[in-house]
């Protein structure tokens, strides 16, 4: 009875090649450093800011080291944005954002064809516990 799973098996004399430097050329869109603020500041409950999706709190785990970090997830993804991006009051702005744990952004953002909402995730965070 097979159980679906594909095992792959190396040998400890394969070979493997790590650290080669190369030459990338990319382009980026910009962040605002503003909203980011403006959003943590908003997020935050008693200078607490947690994970929309899991409730991962940084500072609690990481004590000062993680105090004030999380990570911005767009829900209108920013690769869609015309390449001058665009201008909007930050009160608006705000509500485009959210905080998510790494993990939590990860995971919406694993299928590249199609983005998982925060509720979606929501839904499995909980069906999973």
């Amino acid at each position: 009875q097979s159980l679906g799973l594909d095992v792959k098996l190396y040998s400890e004399d394969d070979k493997v090649m790590e650290g080669k430097s190369i030459i990338k050329t990319t382009t980026i869109k910009e962040r605002s450093k503003k909203l980011r603020d403006a959003a943590i500041a908003h997020y935050s409950i008693n200078d607490t800011i947690t994970c929309s999706v899991c409730g991962f709190d940084f500072k609690k785990v990481y004590g000062e080291l993680g105090e004030g970090y999380i990570q911005m997830h767009h829900e209108t993804p920013i690769f869609q944005y015309a390449d001058e991006g665009f201008e909007e009051y930050l009160s608006e702005a705000i509500k485009r954002i959210k905080p998510l744990c790494a993990n939590c952004h990860c995971m919406i953002h694993k299928n590249k064809n199609k983005l998982m909402s925060i509720s979606e995730l929501k839904t499995i965070v909980k069906n999973n516990k």
